[in-house]
């Protein structure tokens, strides 16, 4: 089945797929909340895609396919990420603050609930620009999908990298209730937030980078 999918600009939550030569579009934040946190469990849901004109495909502004080299990019972050964790120890002690663990408790509770409110807010955004754009309600023309990335090696990176962000979100937020030490929640608050949008990886876009099986 010959496929290929486009990133549309400035909208994290839409994609375009065209699919034997047929246009639709596809939408990567749901199910909400779920997807956010696991990005790998995209791909076990069944997913509608609406049938739009070749027309309304050329009103959105879509970013050219090139080849990208995913794993290498993958290899860069871990290794930034172990470089920027060995350097920053040494200064750690300076952000060390006088905090009982429920206050820093609530902190993280409520840092984290920002970030998700912030999450959701893009969500809607990019729903009502496309929705400006494209009339999907009253559009009855549509498939029933699961959706993989291929070649396998790409889900098990986006798998690993989302694995990666939810230890590098969880344990320092874990360590600033523990420890009081505001520089650990900022690098907490940073792989979280990186973890709400790595769904947008779910989809690689590209000519025959995803595999597509219609439900009949």
């Amino acid at each position: 089945m010959d496929t290929e999918a486009f990133l549309i600009l400035k909208n994290f939550r839409y994609q375009l797929i065209k699919l034997e030569n047929i246009f639709y579009i596809i939408d990567k934040d749901k199910p909400y909340l779920l997807v956010f946190l696991f990005p790998f469990l995209y791909w076990l849901f069944l997913k509608r895609i609406v049938q739009i004109s070749e027309e309304s495909a050329n009103l959105l502004q879509t970013i050219p396919n090139k080849d990208t080299k995913a794993g290498k990019l993958n290899l860069f972050a871990v290794g930034i990420s172990m470089t920027i964790a060995n350097l920053t120890q040494p200064i750690l002690n300076y952000f060390y603050i006088p905090i009982s663990p429920l206050i820093a408790s609530i902190i993280v509770i409520l840092s984290s609930a920002i970030l998700l409110y912030f999450r959701f807010l893009i969500s809607i955004r990019n729903k009502r620009s496309i929705y400006k754009k494209l009339d999907l309600n009253n559009n009855t023309n549509h498939l029933k999908i699961w959706i993989f990335p291929k070649p396998i090696k790409k889900m098990i990176s986006i798998t690993f990298m989302s694995l990666f962000c939810a230890v590098f979100a969880a344990v320092p937020m874990y360590a600033f209730i523990i420890y009081g030490n505001t520089f650990i929640l900022f690098i907490g608050i940073v792989f979280f937030f990186i973890l709400l949008i790595l769904n947008i990886l779910t989809v690689p876009h590209g000519k025959n980078t995803v595999k597509i099986i219609v439900k009949s």
